[in-house]
């Protein structure tokens, strides 16, 4: 594997909710990412800059934990997952399709 696509495989895939689509649409545009669990802010920062060519203000990351659910009497685990707020400056946008 080359150098750009093992700096991008920290960014899973874009979360795409209303909530994410209203935060894009700012003044200062916020996307979240869905990132591999073990992943870094400055790992998310090179992935991000490799991708997209854009460089953020700011990240954030969100992790959320597992939880305890019953399904059909059988105990069991959801899946956990983390997340990351990329701060974009002002009008700038990112093509994500």
């Amino acid at each position: 594997m080359t150098k750009q696509t093992v700096k991008t495989q920290v960014l899973i895939r874009p979360v795409v909710t209303e909530k994410a689509t209203e935060l894009a649409a700012g003044k200062y545009p916020v996307y979240a990412f869905f990132v591999t669990p073990g992943a870094t802010k400055p790992e998310v920062r090179k992935a991000v800059r490799a991708k997209y060519q854009v460089e953020p203000i700011k990240i954030a990351m969100i992790t959320s934990r597992r939880k305890v659910v019953t399904n059909r009497l059988k105990p069991g685990l959801t899946g956990r997952s983390k997340k990351a707020l990329v701060y974009l400056p002002a009008g700038t946008t990112l093509n994500l399709v």
